[in-house]
């Protein structure tokens, strides 16, 4: 009875380590935390949860980061709710800002404390505005060489929001909004993903379901990019706006719940057939525990 113990806990343990101790953690962060009260800048480190501070590197005296309202983007705070993606979401609030003149870009990189694993959903809001030709703005998630495994962005010159990903480079996806949209983006498996874009006031989803980038430095996604490629002014107008990123769930919970029932199971002389209790680990698929 030892011996099989310890066998079943080996393979559960090692079926589940890539989804729990190496795995990124629950994290959160907005503009509203007290880090961001003097603004945004390389080092603040708001939020709980992620694996490093926040990088900000802009490509000269044109770029530049803040804090600011989101409402003030584009035409303004013409259409319900109030205070577009701040927080709090009224005029007082706050959120990240990015903005470069021509032939300047501002570039925002934030690590998770491990890879996203299967069934993790990176969360956050983004209002681009209506931005001037020329122009680019978005997000892409990265491994740990820096390689673009998807992107999301606002193209400005076919005025639209644009996804890359494994199955092409210019997808358009959904409708653009200047008051901003909910972006929820969920690892199905090592190389799938699964993406939902909700806009402000909407009830409404536009999805997709494709495959990462086949990169160099492999599919682990290691960490965030916010980027902006300007080709104007530097007014409010103009300024890229996020807030409101997380992690979410915890990483591994289906893992340590079987590992408990397979050891209570064993304790109360049940047979466990480990074929049976290690599926469903590391894909997208239900988990199985039996005990006969």
């Amino acid at each position: 009875m030892k011996t099989k113990l310890i066998c079943i806990f080996t393979i559960l343990v090692t079926c589940a380590a890539p989804h729990c101790g190496f795995a990124a953690g629950v994290a959160t962060d907005s503009a509203t935390d007290a880090a961001y009260n003097d603004g945004w800048q390389t080092g603040d480190n708001g939020g709980s949860g992620w694996g490093s501070v926040w990088t900000l590197t802009p490509s000269g005296a044109g770029a530049t980061f803040s804090t600011g309202n989101s409402a003030g983007n584009g035409d303004g705070d013409t259409s319900a709710p109030t205070g577009d993606i701040n927080t709090p979401q009224d005029a007082s609030g706050r959120a990240w800002a990015l903005a470069a003149s021509t032939g300047f870009t501002a570039d925002a990189f934030r690590l998770f404390d491990g890879p996203l694993s299967v069934g993790q959903t990176f969360l956050i809001d983004c209002d681009t505005g209506t931005l001037t030709s020329g122009t680019q703005a978005g997000l892409r998630l990265e491994n740990a060489s820096g390689n673009a495994l998807w992107e999301f962005h606002f193209n400005a010159n076919s005025f639209s929001y644009i996804i890359s990903d494994g199955g092409g480079s210019s997808i358009k996806f959904g409708t653009v909004t200047d008051e901003g949209v909910h972006l929820a983006f969920t690892l199905t498996s090592a190389t799938n993903y699964s993406v939902s874009m909700t806009p402000l006031g909407s009830s409404s989803a536009t999805t997709r379901n494709s495959t990462l980038i086949s990169a160099v430095g492999g599919p682990d996604i290691a960490r965030f990019h916010l980027f902006f490629t300007g080709n104007a002014p530097s007014t409010t107008a103009n300024q890229q706006f996020f807030n409101s990123t997380a992690v979410v769930p915890e990483p591994g919970t289906t893992g340590l719940l079987i590992l408990g029932c397979t050891l209570l199971a064993i304790r109360r002389g049940l047979t466990v057939d480990p074929r049976h209790v290690v599926r469903g680990f590391g894909g997208s698929g239900g988990s199985e525990f039996r005990a006969e």
